[in-house]
């Protein structure tokens, strides 16, 4: 069943909102020196970030097209690179993206939700 633009939006807006806790949960687990909670909280964000990846590659291009400003192709190449590279995936890249290029792509999908209600 094809998805509307709108759910797929929403998607990518609940992943950030996730990916987001999950590095705040990663700060308090590398503070608290545990490992496991940090392991946890790293695969969270990974799979956050692969499911924004999957679902930009599901936006039409005239969707993607109103908010040029954004990386789209670089955010699905990252989906790629976790799901089919994910043995060369430099966690400080990960936490960078988290917390400088989610921002950006958030005040994006918030717009274009406006328009695909």
């Amino acid at each position: 069943m094809t998805r509307r633009v709108a759910d797929r939006l929403q998607d990518i807006h609940t992943a950030i909102q996730r990916a987001r806790a999950a590095d705040k949960e990663l700060s308090r687990a590398v503070e608290a020196g545990s490992d496991t909670a940090v392991e946890i909280s790293f695969d969270a964000i990974l799979l956050n970030i692969f499911v924004i990846g999957e679902a930009t590659k599901s936006l039409p291009e005239n969707v993607k097209y109103l908010e040029l400003q954004i990386p789209w192709a670089d955010i699905a190449r990252m989906r790629d690179l976790i799901g089919h590279h994910y043995h060369v995936i430099n966690p400080q890249i990960i936490h960078n993206s988290v917390r400088k290029d989610l921002e950006p792509l958030n005040k994006a999908v918030e717009r274009l939700l406006e328009n695909f209600k």
